[in-house]
């Protein structure tokens, strides 16, 4: 039926271009994206799991940043730990020589000082050995886990322990003297700690002072810093009293003695942790403290010339193994950040499997909807002349 009022063909033709002119614009975004789903709209199930498996890329790069991170910090650990077993190698030839009998003063003295100078450049290289705020080869304590004490005083002689976790740290006593006799000095002796014994304190030499101080005991193995068992730490103090001052000064005071003002345990932190996985497992870096407190060498002027030479020789094993400590951890961590990577790699691949557009395919796509518009677009053309034509039926054009 031929009708001026209703042109179906001219309906058709518009429709027809209305969806070349989507399919051409939507060939057109996956050219210019490079995506052909961008959005749920496109493919919701695609678009689903393609943001699942983003999360999980995102997740491996974070991995990969904590691992480089972990590879940085062992990287100058372990550089670290070889140049101070090279200046421990180049102090036992000093300790060698420094235990000949033979040396005069002045070569014996020169000797001391040579070694003196290595302990410093030993400190220096273990404070120096940090990257991003973490050191490895200095001893970190967490925080302070307090320790039962007796209160009041000051007291003459004062007796307490407690129990110590069996993490390795420090021991630390807070005291007030007040009144006591610098001569003999007021002391502690410990017992339950790395090296038991006593400790004298310098007090004022004057009648009626007070002095505080903050003590530390080394507490459990500082070889390594893995827990032990619970340990229990006793602490005995004694004061004697200051001597009556001569005529006309005041009689001393009755009160005098030792106060206790806090008792902690100061644990090392054994580890730094890094994330491993985007399932959250871990890998830890082991502290292994390298200054010469824990080598056992900062004695130079204390020991005897064989003592300080089995200190170094000591120091020298310790160091060695720490280094290759390091060593391991540095392969342990490569292999990790090399597998992250693989990992990583892999799911950005099938996350371009998933919404990457085939270029190749929407060349050929465009073509044919550039062709299809166009089609439509003289179809329409031609629908609409039919009201023409049927004016031609009635002698008219």
């Amino acid at each position: 039926m031929s009708s001026i009022l209703t042109n179906k063909a001219a309906l058709d033709a518009a429709r027809a271009l209305s969806a070349g002119q989507d399919t051409l614009a939507a060939t057109q975004a996956r050219i210019a994206s490079g995506r052909k789903v961008t959005s749920p709209r496109d493919n919701a199930a695609v678009y689903g799991i393609a943001q699942d498996l983003k999360a999980d890329l995102g997740a491996a790069r974070a991995v990969q940043d904590s691992l480089a991170r972990g590879r940085a910090i062992l990287e100058v650990a372990a550089q670290g730990a070889a140049q101070i077993t090279d200046l421990l190698t180049e102090m036992r030839g000093k300790a060698a020589a420094y235990a000949d009998a033979s040396l005069d003063a002045p070569a014996r003295a020169a000797l001391k000082a040579d070694m003196k100078a290595l302990v410093r450049q030993i400190d220096e290289v273990a404070g120096g050995s940090s990257f991003g705020g973490v050191n490895l080869l200095r001893a970190v304590t967490d925080p302070a886990i307090a320790l039962p004490f007796p209160g009041g005083g000051p007291n003459a002689d004062l007796s307490f322990s407690a129990v110590a976790d069996g993490r390795p740290g420090l021991i630390g006593l807070a005291l007030s003297i007040y009144n006591a006799n610098p001569s003999p000095a007021p002391r502690a002796t410990v017992t339950g700690t790395t090296v038991d014994g006593a400790t004298g304190f310098l007090v004022p030499p004057e009648y009626d002072q007070t002095r505080q101080l903050l003590v530390h005991f080394p507490y459990g193995d500082w070889t390594d810093f893995y827990p032990r068992d619970p340990n229990t730490v006793s602490i005995d103090l004694h004061a004697d009293p200051f001597p009556v001052p001569p005529p006309p000064a005041t009689p001393p005071d009755s009160a005098y003695g030792v106060t206790v003002l806090g008792f902690a345990h100061l644990p090392f932190r054994r580890e730094e942790r890094l994330i491993s996985s985007p399932a959250g497992d871990t890998v830890d870096l082991i502290y292994r403290p390298m200054s010469s407190d824990f080598l056992g060498v900062d004695v130079v002027d204390l020991a005897s010339p064989h003592t300080l030479l089995a200190r170094i020789d000591a120091a020298i094993v310790q160091a060695t193994k720490n280094a290759g400590r390091f060593g391991s951890q540095q392969n342990l961590v490569d292999d990790l950040a090399a597998q992250q990577a693989k990992l990583a790699d892999a799911v950005e691949t099938g996350i371009g499997n998933l919404v990457d557009a085939d270029l190749a395919t929407e060349s050929a796509n465009l073509q044919a909807a550039t062709v299809r518009q166009q089609l439509a677009g003289q179809t329409l053309a031609i629908a609409n002349s039919q009201p023409r034509w049927l004016l031609g039926l009635f002698g008219k054009s």
